[in-house]
């Protein structure tokens, strides 16, 4: 165990130069991105804000919630991939 905390970690990017943690941050930063459909200039506290109170009106209407990504019922199912596209079943 090395007993750093997030907020150490984090620091150590406040430092001059390239830093790994920088890469992976952005990297997740771009999958949040897209997979909720949030525009590239969005900010993404409001973002995440406004799709929260949505979330929250949906469940108190007790409708359907789909998060983001491939709906479970095509999960598992290799033939509708390809490399750039979902296809329906034939």
């Amino acid at each position: 165990m090395h007993d750093y905390s997030l907020r150490d970690l984090y620091r150590d990017i406040d430092g001059p130069g390239d830093h790994p943690l920088d890469a992976a941050q952005d990297a997740l930063d771009q999958a949040v991105r897209k997979a909720y459909g949030m525009r590239v200039n969005a900010d993404p506290l409001r973002f995440l804000f406004e799709l929260n109170l949505s979330l929250g009106q949906l469940e108190a209407a007790k409708s359907p919630i789909t998060g983001p990504g491939l709906p479970k019922a095509f999960q598992g199912l290799q033939d509708v991939f390809s490399k750039d596209a979902v296809c329906l079943p034939k």
